[in-house]
């Protein structure tokens, strides 16, 4: 996991350009990061970036990552994400588009701003669903101000964005050698050093003993702690919540639209065809006939009756034009449009489609919502997971105000009817205590920092609170050679081995530079020569190797006139000397089979390529001051 999140952490700075698509609902319920009165983290080009906005954005994205990871989300994902730099930066590119944009003279009317909510917010009847609008910014703790602000730069930096790239082209040369690189293959032949094979390497005591004297710290005997401590299991306090009718009303009508469901309509019709081809005087003919049948119903014509007598439409011949049930989208739109218009029993107007006039009989209509007796056992559990974890952290609460207050653990833990004290047994930062804890990390952490006798503060983590005392801290002890001889003779071998599989790797690689025959002296080195296969710039290897972008980076930089790279590869523990072998080329009408597409795609790519090194200019021209540095740390 780590590994794709390295690969994908650069990726930021593409998303920057619609930034407010994602801040637009993230502006409250924010926890503190920094002293609330410390209000502005930067400044850019003298215009200040509040701490209410990097709090929202930076907290909305940690709880993206939380839904996203879980209990996988820890201190050295984050630190490899740098999360709070990335939002730092985000805020400052924002700044700088919003300044560039009012450099541009790149306005929003209030007229384009309207249109836009509009769009947004429209219901299925083409009408602003205000129900929705206010209900949606209640949600999320938005006043109409603080949202329209920030729709309406929003749009702002669309159209900036619009403007940059505007005139950024690829042109068919480009997206013809684009598409030779991106497809060509390559073949390599290869030869490996395992270190693992190197077994019989002399190793001196005094190589022993100079490698131990250089590593010592790492063969102690770590810190070690032990801790008594209680766990608040949040499964336990399901059954403790309370969950009245009125409860399940009230969420119920607050949260409509999440029990939206595709309505049905059941309906007859009675249809007289007009051919899509018709002159007019067809088409009023075939309309003065349906404005009869529709006088005749007014009059109090059987639906049913007349539908068999005068429709035109065979499968609803003889069966009183009975259509059955269908949702709006299986009907031609003014079909559709009328039929959901009526109300059950009553009779339409007629109806023009491209199959003719239609008089269309509404039988019923289900409703446009789950009815709350379908959804009752469903939002009682939402309610209760709602609140079931409050309860818990009243519980631990009550725990730790009575340990602030004098109690040691066993004292507070009275004041929760049923907790049990509990002892780990002595563990070092890497024991993982796994077995006592979902998740234990924080807890060894603050173990470390706290000293016995001293308590812990509440740790949350996936299925439990915890509050500990620290019993005993131990601190690192150091060991001799003798006590850990046989770890340190292991450890140094392998570093051993690895050095002379590099050795011999570098040898044999500086001898084939010098046009030794590839095979040849692989034979003489006792190595088997391995092909890995054709394979592309994007894919992943044949055989052994599976994905390894340093070998296909460099499979790719070879050619017939350079066969063999500068330096030894290493992948997976092992080191690789390879040779071009071949490269093969697509054939170039293969392009118009999906010409549009991929110049579409390597577009995008060339103006986000100018939209960085745009950002990056801009950046060293303007005058960035950060305010708080440790907001940062």
């Amino acid at each position: 996991m780590l590994v794709f999140l390295r690969e994908k952490a650069g990726s930021w700075i593409i998303k920057v350009i619609l930034f407010l698509i994602i801040a637009v609902f993230v502006f409250m319920g924010i926890d503190v990061i920094i002293a609330p009165k410390e209000r502005s983290v930067a400044s850019v080009n003298g215009e200040e970036i509040s701490i209410d906005d990097f709090q929202s954005i930076y907290n909305n994205q940690l709880n993206r990552l939380k839904t996203q990871f879980g209990s996988q989300l820890n201190e050295e994902m984050l630190k490899m994400l740098q999360l709070k730099q990335k939002t730092f930066d985000n805020l400052v590119t924002r700044q700088l588009f919003l300044q560039k944009a009012r450099d541009y003279g790149i306005i929003v009317g209030d007229q384009e701003l309207m249109e836009s909510i509009f769009s947004m917010f429209k219901g299925p009847d083409g009408q602003f669903n205000n129900d929705v609008y206010r209900q949606t910014l209640a949600k999320n703790g938005l006043t109409p101000d603080q949202f329209e602000k920030s729709q309406r730069e929003q749009i702002i930096l669309t159209k900036l964005q619009t403007l940059l790239v505007s005139n950024v082209k690829i042109t068919d040369k480009e997206l013809e050698e684009w598409f030779l690189f991106e497809n060509s293959e390559a073949d390599l032949n290869y030869v490996s050093f395992d270190p693992s094979s190197f077994k019989n390497l002399e190793i001196k005591n005094s190589e022993l003993s100079d490698y131990f004297e250089k590593n010592k710290d790492t063969y102690k005997i770590p810190a070690k702690a032990q801790i008594k401590y209680v766990k608040i299991k949040y499964d336990d306090y399901k059954s403790k919540v309370a969950v009245t009718d009125e409860d399940i009303n009230n969420t119920y009508n607050d949260n409509i639209e999440d029990f939206r469901i595709e309505q049905k309509a059941k309906a007859r019709h009675i249809l007289v065809k007009v051919d899509e081809k018709a002159d007019a005087a067809k088409i009023d003919e075939a309309k003065k006939k349906a404005e009869g049948i529709l006088a005749e119903l007014k009059a109090g014509g059987d639906f049913a009756k007349l539908a068999d007598k005068y429709t035109e439409d065979p499968s609803g011949k003889n069966k009183g034009g009975d259509l059955g049930e269908f949702t709006k989208n299986k009907m031609v739109k003014p079909f559709s449009d009328a039929a959901f218009a009526l109300k059950p029993g009553e009779i339409s107007d007629l109806v023009k489609t491209n199959f003719g006039w239609h008089i269309i009989k509404l039988e019923s209509l289900s409703p446009e919502h789950k009815q709350l007796s379908e959804v009752k056992d469903e939002i009682k559990e939402r309610i209760i997971n709602e609140k079931y974890k409050n309860i818990a952290y009243d519980d631990a609460d009550k725990v730790y105000n009575a340990i602030v207050k004098g109690d040691n653990l066993e004292q507070a833990s009275k004041a929760v009817n049923g907790l049990k004290i509990e002892t780990s047994g002595l563990f070092s930062k890497n024991d993982g205590l796994k077995d006592e804890f979902s998740d234990s990390a924080a807890i060894i952490d603050a173990a470390f920092t706290l000293n016995p006798g001293q308590s812990s503060e509440i740790i949350e983590n996936d299925s439990e609170l915890v509050i500990f005392e620290v019993l005993k801290r131990e601190d690192a002890k150091p060991v001799t050679i003798d006590q850990v001889g046989e770890k340190v003779k292991a450890d140094y071998l392998k570093i051993k081995q690895d050095e002379t599989a590099k050795a011999k790797a570098e040898a044999f690689l500086a001898e084939i530079s010098k046009d030794a025959d590839f095979k040849t002296k692989a034979a003489e080195y006792k190595l088997t020569v391995g092909e890995t296969g054709a394979f592309k710039k994007n894919g992943i290897l044949p055989g052994e190797f599976g994905y390894a972008p340093e070998l296909t980076k460099t499979a790719f930089e070879l050619s017939e006139k350079n066969p063999v790279p500068k330096n030894v590869l290493k992948i997976d523990g092992r080191y690789y000397i390879v040779k071009f072998k071949a490269r093969t080329y697509p054939d170039i009408a293969e392009l118009e089979k999906d010409k549009d597409s991929l110049k579409s795609k390597i577009l995008k790519t060339k103006q986000e390529d100018f939209l960085n090194s745009w950002i990056a200019e801009l950046k060293k021209k303007s005058k960035i001051k950060i305010l708080h540095p440790k907001i940062l740390e």
